[in-house]
């Protein structure tokens, strides 16, 4: 079997007819870099529909950017400017925290309490105390706090104080029945 190799000048001939249109040689389309290299009539417009592009883009980024400095820059009702309390106020709310935990650890030293599950028990300790609790709620407000900022002090509070009182009512009930006092 014996190969046929068409000589080197067919070849060449076949590959400039691929490329010529006509008598014109059609210039080659992508680079070596990759960039486009169009006729001068194509380039221009390629260019000006980029720079019509960029121009559109840098509106919208523009726009975008305006209006949200705009809503940042609004104050929310519920934002709390901020002042400062004064020592009487400051010593109002630790006073009602105080009065609030002495609830707390009043109940649960009641014996209704200790015969209870903890997880029961501590629960309805923290709903008897709550009308404590808003007595700080009051004192924000009466300082004008917005609602939800003492609203988050007081969850707060009541998590905190729920998990020791929580933890108080299961350490009293191992150690009863562990023979403890």
């Amino acid at each position: 079997m014996k190969m046929h190799f068409l000589p080197q000048n067919a070849l060449s001939k076949s590959f400039d007819k691929l490329r010529r249109n006509g008598n014109r040689l059609i210039s080659s389309v992508a680079h070596s870099k990759g960039h486009l290299n169009l006729p001068n009539p194509l380039t221009a417009l390629w260019n000006e529909r980029n720079q019509l592009v960029q121009s559109f883009a840098k509106a919208i980024l523009t726009a975008v950017l305006l209006f949200s400095v705009n809503a940042f820059a609004e104050t929310a009702e519920d934002e709390w400017q901020n002042t400062v309390l004064t020592e009487t106020t400051i010593k109002k709310i630790q006073a009602s925290k105080y009065d609030y935990k002495k609830c707390i650890g009043e109940n649960m030293q009641k014996p209704a309490f200790l015969d209870m599950d903890s997880r029961k028990a501590t629960e309805e300790i923290i709903k008897q105390c709550e009308p404590v609790l808003s007595k700080v709620r009051e004192v924000y407000l009466a300082q004008k706090v917005p609602g939800v900022l003492a609203d988050r002090h007081l969850r707060q509070i009541r998590i905190q104080t729920t998990r020791n009182a929580l933890q108080g009512m299961i350490f009293a009930q191992a150690a009863r029945k562990a023979g403890q006092p």
